[in-house]
């Protein structure tokens, strides 16, 4: 789901310090900067499941091309913090995710990744093309 914060155009002083406020509690529930709300940024988060091959990269691929056409996100983040294992077939998966996102002006981050995991996407070279990220990325 994405957070879109409009300007007031009435309520004076008190309302644009009631929705600098709001806007505020929104940035800390989203996780996002201030700069990101009145710029209204989009973001949606997926995670990734556990074992990421050719058993589930099909599902995935479907519900994550599905969020990007509905939602249009700005920025889609990729959680892998429960990934342990990554097939050719994920990592196909994130290319197409990748090329998609570009195509809508959009920014594919992929965090959370543990150290085997990552290992794969360098071998594959996709350190280099992709934004992969081994700390959790909330912003």
């Amino acid at each position: 789901m994405g957070t879109r914060c409009v300007s007031p155009v009435q309520g004076g002083e008190n309302g644009i310090a009631i929705f600098v406020l709001f806007c505020y509690y929104i940035s800390i529930l989203r996780k996002l900067t201030l700069y990101e709300l009145f710029k209204g940024v989009i973001m949606s988060k997926f995670k990734i499941p556990e074992r990421f091959n050719a058993v589930t990269a099909t599902d995935v691929e479907k519900k994550l091309l599905s969020l990007i056409q509905r939602e249009k996100p700005d920025r889609m983040i990729c959680d892998f913090s429960e990934t342990v294992y990554m097939s050719s077939a994920g990592l196909r998966v994130m290319l197409v995710v990748s090329k998609k996102m570009k195509a809508i002006d959009g920014e594919s981050i992929f965090c959370g990744v543990h150290p085997e995991v990552f290992s794969i996407f360098k071998m594959a070279g996709f350190t280099h093309v992709l934004n992969i990220q081994q700390e959790d990325v909330e912003k």
